[in-house]
């Protein structure tokens, strides 16, 4: 399965069959002080991405920002604990692996376009 071929039904099924550790949080700063600050476990995080739906979705597929990274991008907006977060993720590996490059409260940068 090509990574930047798939449509959304195919992401949300592939993001339940992954692993633990198919499934990886980017460690940058806003990551970091996000799980500090509501004393999220790792596996909550892993957990939450391998249960969003279809309707929390925002934005993607998207080219990356950034020339010099190749896979497309995925933006969700989910209630996690009653906090509302802000998830950008992609899959590469030919799908084996998802990154997850931002988990953190919704509006702390990153996309947001009043949704």
């Amino acid at each position: 399965m090509d990574p930047d071929n798939l449509t959304i039904d195919d992401l949300i099924t592939l993001l339940k069959t992954l692993d633990n550790e198919s499934i990886q949080i980017v460690d940058r700063d806003k990551n970091f002080e996000f799980r500090t600050k509501y004393n999220f476990e790792l596996d909550v995080l892993i957990d939450t991405v391998r249960q969003l739906k279809k309707n929390e979705l925002i934005k993607g597929p998207v080219k990356d920002d950034n020339p010099n990274r190749k896979h497309l991008l995925w933006i969700f907006r989910k209630k996690v604990r009653k906090i509302d977060c802000y998830i950008k993720l992609k899959i590469i590996n030919k799908c084996k692996v998802a990154i997850v490059v931002s988990f953190h409260e919704w509006g702390l940068g990153g996309y947001n376009n009043g949704k």
